[in-house]
């Protein structure tokens, strides 16, 4: 019986190592998905530029671009009732281009 403290200290020493590498991954992990917040929206520029540079909306669906931005608006109170930054982020970076995109099809669609 005096091997059995050793062995269930060695367990909780495994689980503590464990619990502190799935840490160290999920700050990580975190840290790469502020860049994806980022990159999908700006990303879109180029359409929003291209709508209001040449001013045509040629084969632009303002239902699409409308439903996205309602989307957005939905994911947005939720990312500010649940205090969750990233989701707050993305969704209004999101609704900004996809609101320019609509309304560059009602202008010029």
């Amino acid at each position: 019986m005096q091997h059995l403290p050793s062995i269930i200290h060695l367990k909780q020493r495994v689980k503590e190592k464990l619990a502190r590498g799935e840490r160290e991954a999920s700050i990580l992990l975190d840290k790469y998905f502020w860049i994806f917040a980022l990159a999908g929206p700006i990303l879109t520029i180029p359409q929003v530029y291209t709508i209001y540079a040449y001013k045509t909306a040629a084969g632009v669906s303002l239902a699409t671009w409308s439903a996205y931005a309602l989307l957005n608006t939905a994911w947005l109170a939720y990312g500010v009732k649940h205090h969750e930054r990233m989701i707050i982020l993305n969704n209004l970076l999101w609704l900004i281009v996809n609101t320019a995109v609509a309304i560059g099809v009602i202008i010029y669609g």
